[in-house]
């Protein structure tokens, strides 16, 4: 019979390569896997015998149990006070928003925290809350639905904070169908809010004042305001440090707004940050404001469920556009005319500075303005009257009248003031830019500054009549059209 030595073949080596390339586990590791997986068992036999139950031992009563931990899963859990208040302050984020949807992705816990929670619950439009401390109360008997509270319930209740008792009047409205705004907020010597006070948005009558214009150009907007006395104020308790409900009515005097209409309420209505981020978004792109609503009211589901109507998206695009131009107004003019000169050599525009070197006045032609001077700059119009840009400052433009009876543009200046110096500053702008070229006539509107710097820049210029704003543009036209027909050296007459 053949004896079998030991194994000295080519394989030999590999073998004990590959012994020896196995990994191991120090007895600790060992034994912290076996603990894991027995407490996994025990958990998943629990699970099977109690219909329901998880890993950390929450149950609810609306059979929503927590989902069993795995490792091998790419999920995010929590311990139970950490998936609470996560829990509350994703609720706290829908409570402007009546129907809300909220996905939870890879995170069970959360999700079981949202469906269990028993502090506050969605029950259709209304929110349930529970008006009473849960130290002193631990029946659940308390908790009432908004729509049902009573002024002596209300008047039990405690908040923390005064934004909290604004919170909950607000939610209270949303559910009652009408809206609130805030009447007055008093302050101790230290900033703290004592009290706080919010009435019905149709508390008070509109002033009579604004009634009885006798210089009204359009029609009065419709009365929104009928008095009503349904108030909420809350007002703080220094020994606890909460606020006390000390004045709550209930009854209102005019009708209730109904489901659909609640949600284009002023109170109910707000631009969310992630709203106004893809709004923002979606405008710079040169998304129109319109269009941008009807993709929110596509996402949401309806106009009625995105929080906000169209006005509100104008007006937040106008007060972006505000805060720009108030942090770099000057400067985004000046290197805007500046490229404009680079680009353009036949582009003039002047500026100067005051004492502590803001711009003061800014002046501007570009080389359609110089040509049509050229060709019909004998009668010039020196108008200043126009004050309806952002900082109510003159503009002054000065246009004339071509041979098709229409208005030309020769320059335009925005000013500071409305001074001889001023003035003076823009004529010899102007004479500088259009090679100085003066006109025959100029007409103003009658500022006896701007006559004065006339006099003193062009003295040999006619200045024949002043032109009011009760002159129409046909007239006025008629009149520059008239006067550009006069020769040079005829001698025009003031009007007697």
């Amino acid at each position: 019979m053949e004896e079998v030595g030991d194994e000295t073949g080519p394989h030999s080596s590999l073998t004990e390569r590959i012994d020896d390339d196995r990994p191991t586990l120090s007895a600790q590791a060992l034994e912290a896997l076996r603990e894991f997986l027995g407490e996994q068992n025990r958990a998943l036999l629990t699970a099977d015998n109690d219909g329901g139950g998880g890993s950390n031992g929450v149950t609810s009563s609306s059979e929503v149990a927590l989902l069993a931990e795995d490792w091998r899963l790419s999920q995010f859990w929590y311990d139970p006070e950490t998936a609470e208040t996560v829990a509350r302050e994703v609720l706290s984020l829908c409570g402007s928003v009546e129907f809300p949807s909220v996905a939870c992705i890879a995170c069970p816990t959360l999700y079981a925290y949202l469906k269990m929670d028993d502090n506050v619950q969605r029950n259709g439009k209304n929110v349930v809350i529970d008006i009473c401390d849960h130290s002193n109360n631990d029946d659940g008997n308390d908790e009432k639905r908004l729509d049902e509270l009573t002024e002596e319930e209300v008047y039990q209740m405690t908040f923390n904070m005064h934004e909290d008792g604004e919170t909950f009047y607000n939610a209270y409205a949303k559910v009652n169908g009408f809206s609130i705004r805030n009447y007055n907020m008093h302050k101790d010597n230290a900033g703290i809010v004592k009290s706080r006070k919010w009435v019905c948005s149709k508390e008070g009558y509109r002033d009579t004042k604004y009634l009885e214009r006798e210089d009204r150009i359009r029609g009065p907007q419709a009365l929104t305001r009928v008095g009503c006395p349904a108030v909420f104020s809350v007002t703080l308790e220094r020994s606890s440090g909460k606020y006390l409900v000390n004045n709550f009515v209930s009854v209102h005097n005019h009708s209730m707004i109904g489901p659909c209409g609640v949600p284009f309420l002023c109170s109910h209505r707000k631009v969310s940050s992630s709203d106004k981020a893809l709004a923002n978004t979606m405008h710079k792109v040169g998304i129109k404001t319109s269009h941008i609503m009807d993709f929110a009211a596509q996402q949401s589901g309806g106009y009625e469920s995105v929080g906000y109507t169209q006005k509100d998206l104008y007006n937040h695009f106008t007060a972006q556009r505000n805060i720009e131009v108030t942090d770099g107004d000057a400067e985004g003019a000046l290197a805007y005319l500046c490229t404009k000169a680079e680009n353009d050599p036949l582009f003039y525009y002047k500026y100067d500075v005051d004492e502590q070197n803001r711009l003061n006045n800014l002046f501007w032609r570009d080389v359609i303005c110089r040509t049509d001077y050229m060709c019909f700059g004998d009668v010039l119009i020196f108008d200043s009257t126009y004050r309806t840009n952002a900082y109510r400052k003159p503009l002054v433009i000065l246009a004339g009248v071509n041979s098709h009876f229409q208005t030309e543009i020769f320059d335009c200046a925005l000013l500071t003031t409305e001074t001889v110096e001023t003035y003076t500053w823009v004529l010899e702008r102007f004479l500088d830019s259009m090679d100085h070229k003066k006109p025959v006539s100029v007409m103003t509107d009658g500022d006896k500054a701007m006559r004065r710097a006339i006099k003193t820049v062009l003295p040999d210029v006619n200045h024949p009549y002043d032109l009011s704003h009760e002159n129409g543009a046909y007239e006025r036209n008629s009149l520059l059209f008239d006067l550009a027909k006069v020769d040079k050296n005829s001698e025009i007459l003031p009007p007697t």
